[in-house]
């Protein structure tokens, strides 16, 4: 190989589109002053003569007639072509290497107001980010899922909300690039509570509690849940199997504590069932609602359409909705009651 042409072409692969933009910049000028000295005619539209023929697009509408103006627009014509080709290669190559980068999750997301999801579950975690959509009229934030390298190679989900964080979790490297300062909420879903516990220790350091609050799902909630407190009582701990509660606790900070005493029959207001027998005058739910508060002071949660188990349940039903006998109750009471719909 020749050794002159050798030399440019070392210069091209290390300089790359530094080196063809300055060619391009170098023989516009150069070969402007040519023209303008041998066919002047060519420097009234030159900017456009330049473009059309570095892009290979060849108008045509401007060219040279003279046989020196012929021979000067070829060496612009094959210098141009080369360079714009190199420039135009580097950046398809940095747009490609871009996107690469947010695939692999390599990228370093700035970012307001948004909701870090910290552990992958084939699923589980699509799961998470539906019912995180499906609430319309809640508060609208970007998503920044963070898995480890064993969980997933690239981004695992089909939303393009959904910016993607590979690293290995904890560690300060990852919280920086899913900008934890900047998140308001954070949902903590490792496959091991001890691994939350730790992530739960980093967060602590990093985040401004009264801005953004975290839902940690435990797998031994009741194990774990009390080093979780010791870390923050601020973290919201819910059993990690439940995907609905764990939207909602990211939702509506603190609505666990209502579930957990709905729940149980230790402590609060518990939800009970009752059936409605089939000798009960029919009635509309606002008279139901009101007569029940009224005389035992238990509040209706719902109604059930049978006493069937997989009989369809209507949360807050409408207020003319007609109840019937043989339909179900579920209210919230300190304790059990027994309706005496007699006398109601």
């Amino acid at each position: 190989m020749p050794t002159i042409l050798q030399a440019i072409l070392l210069k091209i692969h290390k300089h790359g589109w530094k080196f063809a933009l300055a060619t391009l910049i170098f023989m516009y000028f150069v070969s402007w002053g040519v023209f303008a000295l041998i066919e002047p005619s060519i420097t009234k539209n030159y900017w456009w003569f330049f473009i059309v023929t570095a892009s290979t697009v060849g108008y045509g509408d401007v060219s040279p007639q003279t046989t020196s103006g012929l021979v000067v627009g070829a060496v612009v014509i094959f210098s141009s072509v080369l360079s714009f080709s190199v420039i135009a290669g580097q950046v398809i190559t940095l747009f490609t290497h871009f996107a690469i980068k947010i695939r692999s999750g390599g990228m370093n997301w700035d970012s307001e107001n948004h909701l870090d999801i910290f552990g992958y579950h084939a699923g589980k975690t699509e799961r998470i980010i539906e019912e995180l959509q499906a609430d319309t009229k809640g508060e609208k934030r970007n998503i920044i899922l963070c898995c480890s390298p064993e969980q997933s190679a690239e981004n695992p989900s089909a939303d393009s909300v959904v910016q993607f964080v590979k690293g290995l979790i904890p560690s300060s490297d990852v919280l920086e690039r899913a900008c934890v300062k900047n998140a308001t909420r954070i949902i903590v879903d490792l496959e091991d509570d001890s691994e939350a516990v730790r992530l739960c220790l980093d967060l602590n350091e990093v985040i401004n509690t009264n801005n953004t609050h975290v839902v940690v799902a435990l797998k031994q909630e009741y194990e774990y849940e009390k080093y979780i407190g010791q870390i923050n009582p601020a973290f919201e701990c819910v059993d990690s199997d439940m995907v609905a509660l764990i939207v909602q606790a990211c939702q509506d900070p603190g609505i666990t504590r209502l579930y957990k005493k709905l729940f149980s029959n230790k402590e609060g207001q518990t939800g009970y069932k009752e059936i409605i027998p089939q000798q009960f005058s029919q009635c509309q739910y606002i008279d139901l609602l009101f007569a029940i508060k009224k005389k035992y002071d238990v509040t209706i949660l719902a109604i059930g359409e049978s006493n069937a188990f997989q009989a369809s349940i209507q949360e807050n039903p409408p207020s003319e909705k007609i109840i019937n006998g043989g339909m179900t109750l579920f209210y919230v009471a300190s304790e059990r009651i027994k309706i005496d719909w007699g006398n109601l």
